[in-house]
Parts: C-alpha cells; structure tokens; sequence
C-alpha cells in the first residue's frame, strides 16, 4: 500500500538516502550512527505519516468524486423537473397578466355601464315637450294616416333630430355651427379625413381596416379638449381619452349587447383648423356596409348612416382611392336612398396619396360622369390625401371652397325647423295628393251617374247610383283633411318644442 502511494522519485530519494545511511554508518564512529539511526527512525515516522495523510486525502478524494457524480446525476434528473416548473411558472404568469387585462377590461365596461345608466339628464322643458309629442301625438297620427307610404323615414327623421336637438341643447358650443354629415362605404377613409383638420395630437377619431366607427361622434373645434357620451336618457358624460380611443365594433361586440341603445352618439370638441372649420360641426358616422365579419351589432349601421345623414345641413360623401376607381354602385343607391337633393354634397376621394396624378385625373372624369349619369347633384369632386392634409385636384367646386361656402354661423332653430318641416311636408304631399286622387275619383263616378242616365234611362242610372254609393263614402276627404289639420297642427307644435328646447339650452349654457 506504501509503495502504491510513494512517487517514483520519492522512492528513488529514499532507497538513495538508505544506501547512503548503510555506506557511511560503516564509516561513522559509534556516537554518530546512533544519531544517524535516531534521525532515520525520525524520518520513516515522518515518511509513514505523509502516507497517512496521503492515504486519507485520496479516500476523501475518492469520497468527493463519489458524491459529486451522486450530485451530477440528481442535478440531471432535476433538471427537466426545473425546465418543466420554469414553463409552468411562464404559463401561470401570461394567465395572470391576460386576467388582470380582462378584470381591467371588464371593470371599465362596468364603469362606463353604470356612469351611462346613472346619468341625470338636465331639466329642458321644450326637450320633454318634444319627446312627448314623438312618442304620444305623433305615433296616434302616423297610426290613423295612411297616405305616406315612407312612414318609417318619416319616424327615423324625427328620432333623428330628437337627438340633435338632445346634442345642441346639452352642447351651447354648437348651437350656431353648420353641421355636416361623413359619410361613405366601410374603410373608405372618414375619420381620417376628419382627423386631418384636427390640431391636437392627443385626440384622434379611431382609425383602422376593420370597422372602428361603431357610434357616431360629432367633432368641433373648440379651444380645450372635451370628449362627452350622450346617453339615450338625456345627459351626457365626460369620456377620458383612452376610453374614446378604444370605442370600436370590437368593443361594442364586448359586450354582450348593443351599447348603442344606451349610449347613441358621441361629441369631440378639439382644436382644430380654424381656417376652414371654424364654424362647422362634423358628423362622423359608421360605414354604412360593414363587413359581417365585424359582429352582430354592426347590423344597424346602415339605418344609423342614413339617420345622421339626413340631419346634416351639408355631405361629405368618401370614396377610398385604395379599392375604388369611381363611385360604386352600393354608394350610389345610398345616396339616392338619403332623400337629401337638396343638400349640398361634395365628393372627396380619399386616400389620393397612392395615385399617381395621371390616375387622378381620370378618375375624377370618370366619377364626374358616374355622377351626372345618375343624377346625384354635387358641389364638386376632390382627391384627397388625409395623410398629407392636401386637396391633390377637383372638379367643379374645390374642398376648400365647398368649405369655405359652409363655414359659416347658422340659426339652429331654423336649421331644426328645416327638418321638421321635411317630415311634415311630407305628409302634406302624401295627404293631398291622396285628398286630389279621391276628388279624382268622385267626380269621375259624377260623371258615369250622369252618362249613364243619358245613356240608359233613369232606371240604369239608379242601378249604377246604388252601386257607387259605396264607392262615394270611401272617396269621402274628411278624414284626410282631419289628418291634414292634425299635420299642420303637429307641425307647429314640434317648432314651438324645438324653440323651447333650445332658449333653455342657451339659458343653461348662461348660468
């Protein structure tokens, strides 16, 4: 065991150093070799002590090398265990992070629920008024009329500017603005353009390729930011801008149901390009085409388009230059669907950047036939890049100067006049027409009783008379004249409600 642990040269030094003891111990006196042996015996003490000391470094040796690969092979079976526990941790965290979004997500849904659904609207004795007469004498009169066969257009414009009247009353700013309505396909550029008058950075209309105006919003330019919903109950809130960013088909859909019967439109008062804007309220309104794909709230975005339209004192009708190289055939119907010929409307190709101006040129000539094939009036045709806020070429009137031509003060009891007497100048058409048509009639079967006397005695004219006896009463124009009376009295009343409503609203706007 020794000489395993001993080194070559270690040996060699002792054997050496015995040869070197036994060749002088011969030589040495008595005395010295007794020293000798003392130091020698000394040595192989010290000698067997370091093979101790050897011995024991290579048993502790042997042990560490043993612990180490015991350690090796737990550290190799643990180390998957670890892998796997850093993947779970990893999972548990995304899951964490992804509830804490949704509890967030859902907390802001109920907050903006209840804000909504606890709103107390403003006292306004010609809104109530108003309210009263849409929902009590006018349905009992549409009820016993029959002679307007656009009945539901006629009730949609009402609603219609029931909600203006809701917006000016509770929005002294906009009280002497022109408003003009948006309007135009799905992604055919509407809040951009209206973004690009806008001069705060902060505050943009949500943009995006799927459908991202779900309500519409009116946008003013005003000197501080001030973004409000308007609930359906009267009122309005106070939205922050995060949460006018986010207000989506998406975010609609979120919900679970329409938030639009709750929460019909939006207001945006912002800086914006005093210059051309300055007097004018912009209506942003959702595409009135939304792909299905964007859920099933989007269903009532067409009759919501039309509603907003035909409030607006002027149009601006969107094409996109990125799918369009004139006007499609679904923007033309629903431009013929609006009723509105005699608004002005202006034509703005949007996204004229990706055209080259050959392609501009031709496709304003081409639209401008389009137009006029179908009998669409319009104050002019203009490319428009919203991106680079320029006007790249027009036909007939230019942007600015169509603009220019709206940016002016308006009366908004005249303007909300206006439309009410569209609705009821619609009834009176309908009523008298029908009123002429019964006349018509009467006197054709006047005229029959007496050809048929003529013709064939009295006792044929007695026949025929007994048979138009029936046809008289129905001819009969009481009842329609009594609808006619109730038209025009219903007229009246809706003017003195909307004058009310609005000397409230002023007066509030005062205190």
């Amino acid at each position: 065991m020794t000489d395993a642990l001993l080194t070559p040269s270690l040996r060699d030094a002792i054997t050496r150093l015995g040869r070197m003891f036994v060749w002088n111990r011969r030589r040495l006196s008595g005395e010295v070799i007794e020293e000798l042996d003392a130091r020698q015996a000394q040595f192989w003490q010290e000698a067997e002590a370091l093979r101790r000391l050897a011995v024991d470094a290579t048993t502790r040796a042997d042990a560490m090398a043993e612990e180490f690969q015991q350690s090796s092979g737990e550290l190799a079976r643990l180390r998957p265990k670890l892998t796997s526990k850093k993947q779970a941790l990893e999972s548990l965290s995304s899951q964490h992070e992804e509830l804490v979004r949704t509890h967030g997500e859902t907390w802001s849904r109920f907050r903006l629920v209840t804000d909504i659904l606890a709103v107390r609207p403003r006292s306004n004795r010609g809104l109530a008024r108003f309210h009263e007469l849409l929902t009590n004498d006018y349905m009992q009169f549409a009820e016993s009329e029959s002679s307007l066969g656009a009945e539901a257009k006629a009730q949609a414009m009402l609603h219609s500017i029931e909600r203006e009247l809701a917006f000016r009353t509770n929005y002294p700013d906009v009280f002497q603005r022109t408003i003009i309505g948006v309007a135009g396909g799905f992604s055919s550029g509407k809040s951009a353009f209206i973004n690009s008058f806008i001069r705060d950075d902060a505050i943009r209309l949500p943009v995006g390729i799927q459908p991202v105006t779900a309500i519409p919003s009116y946008v003013l330019s005003i000197p501080k930011p001030a973004i409000r919903g308007y609930p359906a109950n009267g009122g309005f809130i106070t939205l922050d801008q995060a949460t006018y960013r986010g207000f989506s088909h998406a975010f609609i859909n979120s919900f679970g149901f329409d938030l639009k019967a709750i929460l019909p439109f939006m207001s945006v008062g912002v800086p914006m390009d005093h210059k051309h804007v300055e007097h004018i309220c912009f209506v942003d309104t959702p595409g009135y085409n939304p792909p299905t794909t964007a859920g099933e709230y989007t269903r009532s975005d067409k009759q919501t388009a039309l509603d907003y339209s035909r409030q607006a004192d002027a149009l601006i009708w969107v094409v996109g230059l990125d799918a369009n190289g004139t006007m499609p055939d679904s923007d033309l119907d629903f431009l013929h669907s609006l009723g509105v010929e005699q608004v002005p409307i202006q034509i703005v190709l949007s996204k004229a950047e990706l055209r080259s101006d050959d392609d501009i040129e031709s496709i304003l000539d081409e639209v401008e036939g389009v137009l006029q094939d179908n009998s669409i009036s319009y104050s002019g045709v203009s490319a428009y890049s919203s991106i680079r806020k320029e006007e790249r070429a027009f036909r007939g009137a230019s942007l600015t100067a169509f603009l220019a031509s709206q940016n002016m003060r308006r009366d908004a009891v005249e303007h909300l006049r206006g439309h009410v007497a569209q609705v009821f100048d619609m009834y009176d058409t309908a009523i008298r027409a029908d009123i002429a048509s019964r006349v018509a009639k009467s006197k054709a079967a006047n005229r029959l009783e007496l050809r048929s006397l003529a013709i064939g005695g009295e006792d044929v004219a007695k026949e025929i008379s007994k048979g138009l006896r029936t046809l008289r009463k129905d001819l009969q124009t009481d009842e329609l004249k009594a609808c006619l009376d109730e038209s025009s009295r219903l007229r009246a009343a809706f003017f003195d409600a909307v004058d009310m409503a609005l000397v409230d609203g002023e007066t509030d706007a005062l205190n």
